[in-house]
């Protein structure tokens, strides 16, 4: 529990959206269903919706500015937490907002400020990276083809070429706060499978280490200024920082920011469910 408070609390201190995020946390399982196994962790997200590209617009308009026209289906579903961000669900509504869950037979260690142990994973990055599931980062683009009916936000930012948004499941695609000009990170379009809304794992474009990377070796990870510009983007507001920022920093070190400090009103409220442990090891799980 102290874990999980320890990656909650990150983005508390991030964003200043006066919002209570209600998340449901379980151990081995997430939502009521059993973990897949070849996950480290897992969520569940409650969605609300439908609302036009000219509606996210005006919505996304603090955060990000947006062409006048997208590619895409004209219908956009996205995270009850976000929709609270954007101020179009009570900021203080008790609904759950979603679920997240974790593997019970990783080798976990729960505390980042002692180091992590050699062939332990890191628990607290785990919950970073579901958490901001439930704050919106998600994507409806499916091996299947494409988008289906309505798409994410968090779509709005992806491209193959400047100018060129770009909705393949296999196709090198980037996340671009600028229309595309500036590549701020690669998604996730591994064989392997893994979510699209995740970072490509060891490309030059993402992070070794990044809690947002679709998939997790033992050791260390941590929130980058890409993961936080994202969240930003889609109607988390404070820390994020603009997009001259966040290419500055990634072009020149590749490294990692250390989450800000100043506290906010956002709160997030997660119940824990299970603690009996058992361990084994694994050298690749997905996130």
């Amino acid at each position: 529990m102290a874990a999980f408070n320890t990656a909650a609390a990150a983005y508390t201190s991030a964003f200043t959206n006066p919002v209570t995020v209600n998340i449901k946390v379980g151990w081995g399982e997430v939502g009521g269903q059993i973990m897949p196994s070849n996950s480290s962790g897992a969520s569940s997200v409650s969605l609300t919706g439908y609302w036009t590209y000219a509606q996210m617009r005006t919505y996304l308009a603090p955060n990000v500015s947006l062409p006048a026209t997208q590619t895409g289906p004209d219908s956009f579903a996205m995270a009850r937490a976000e929709a609270k961000a954007l101020g179009l669900v009570a900021a203080t509504s008790t609904r759950n907002d979603g679920s997240v869950g974790f593997n019970r037979y990783l080798n976990w260690n729960f505390n980042q400020a002692n180091g992590i142990s050699p062939g332990a994973y890191d628990f607290v990055g785990v919950a970073q990276h579901e958490i901001a599931e439930v704050l919106g980062r998600n994507t409806v683009i499916t091996s299947s083809g494409g988008l289906g009916f309505y798409q994410n936000p968090v779509d709005l930012f992806r491209y193959s070429a400047p100018g060129v948004q770009n909705y393949s499941y296999t196709d090198a695609t980037y996340f671009s706060l600028d229309a595309g000009v500036t590549n701020l990170g690669w998604w996730d379009n591994s064989g392997g499978g893994g979510d699209r809304s995740d970072w490509l794992t060891g490309s030059g474009g993402s992070y070794p280490g990044d809690v947002q990377n679709a998939y997790l070796y033992p050791g260390a990870t941590s929130l980058s200024l890409a993961d936080l510009a994202l969240l930003g983007a889609i109607g988390w507001s404070g820390t994020p920082q603009t997009q001259a920022d966040v290419a500055t920093f990634i072009g020149t070190s590749h490294g990692f920011a250390n989450v800000p400090e100043p506290a906010s009103a956002m709160v997030l409220t997660v119940g824990l469910t299970g603690l009996a442990l058992a361990r084994r090891s694994r050298s690749r799980v997905k996130v």
